[in-house]
């Protein structure tokens, strides 16, 4: 991976310390290749054990993301809301689902990533900022965070937000498919949509495909970011024809160390699959309403997911035009 590659990755990693620290092992071939042949050992295979899973799941899981129910008030040209619809309804994750969830995340001293942007606009509906006091009081070490593209936010959300015990936040500035990324006007764009939730902030990134502000009136984390998503969106595991690029030659870390949760419960092993996409259902890799997270992720069907693509590096049709693979390391690696 080139170091520019590494460097633009690198700003969405929250911490400044594992930032530093994602660049150092991405510019270094043997920490890869030791770290690669501890994952395979660790995948390569299936526990019967009940407390084996828990602990392989212990050590691993370093991002959940929950979608705590399904509608989005856009429909942007890279994401297949684009053409499913979740604007006309809005379905709920069972309360009792993303209880059971938070559990057996506590039952595991889970102290890693939770996050609740999926295919959902988070702060569409008030149930938010219960999920996040929920969590929080389950999990205290748990790093809580969503992204959110900003519609629904005001000082007093955020205020909310900060109080239930959300520890991060990016908003996202996003462009009309036929606009060009002209980041001086993007970066006055944000500066008049900063006015409704900020006062205070400072431009911390401003380059040709990137923009980005730090939000300071608050105790949590915010970033204000515009990415060119032309050049760096991709083909959300083959629903979008038009974004798909090269076929795919790298490995995938992805599966190794996150797990994905629709609002059906369902649970992806990728953040572009999702349940509701007709062919990306035979990915579905277990249902949280009725199996424990450590089944789900001890599972065959789990293992040989990550075997195949990380290991094998065998090329699903989903995975077979996907840039994600090169261009994404797990923080808690």
């Amino acid at each position: 991976m080139s170091k520019f590659c590494v460097k633009l990755i690198s700003f969405f990693i929250f911490n400044k310390s594992k930032r530093k620290l994602f660049r150092k092992l991405m510019n270094n071939e043997n920490i890869i290749s030791n770290i690669k042949e501890e994952i395979i050992f660790n995948i390569s295979n299936l526990l019967s054990d009940t407390e084996d899973k828990k602990k392989l799941l212990a050590k691993h899981l370093g991002l959940i993301e929950i979608e705590t129910f399904s509608f989005c008030n856009r429909k942007c040209w890279f994401c297949p809301n684009s053409f499913i619809d979740r604007f006309s309804q809005n379905l709920y994750m069972r309360e009792e689902t993303y209880l059971k969830i938070i559990r057996e995340l506590s039952e595991i001293n889970y102290s890693g990533n939770i996050t609740y942007s999926r295919y959902n606009e988070p702060f569409a509906d008030e149930i938010i900022f219960k999920r996040i006091q929920q969590a929080r009081e389950l999990l205290p070490n748990a790093n809580l965070y969503t992204h959110t593209n900003g519609d629904y936010l005001t000082k007093e959300s955020l205020k909310k937000a900060e109080k239930a015990g959300l520890n991060a936040i990016k908003i996202q500035y996003y462009l009309k498919k036929n606009e060009n990324f002209d980041k001086t006007l993007i970066l006055e764009n944000m500066k008049k949509k900063l006015k409704k939730y900020s006062s205070k902030y400072t431009v911390t990134q401003l380059k040709d495909d990137y923009v980005e502000i730090k939000i300071l009136d608050y105790k949590m984390d915010i970033i204000y970011q515009a990415i060119n998503f032309k050049n760096f969106a991709c083909d959300r595991a083959g629903s979008i024809d038009e974004l798909s690029t090269n076929d795919r030659i790298h490995p995938c870390f992805i599966p190794l160390n996150n797990m994905y949760i629709d609002y059906n419960g369902s649970v992806m092993p990728c953040c572009n699959l999702r349940s509701d996409i007709k062919e990306h259902d035979k990915y579905i890799m277990g249902d949280t309403n009725k199996t424990t997270l450590w089944d789900i992720f001890a599972s065959p069907n789990y293992v040989d997911f990550r075997r195949n693509t990380f290991v094998k590096n065998i090329k699903y049709p989903v995975c077979s035009k996907c840039n994600f693979a090169i261009n994404y390391v797990p923080q808690n690696l």
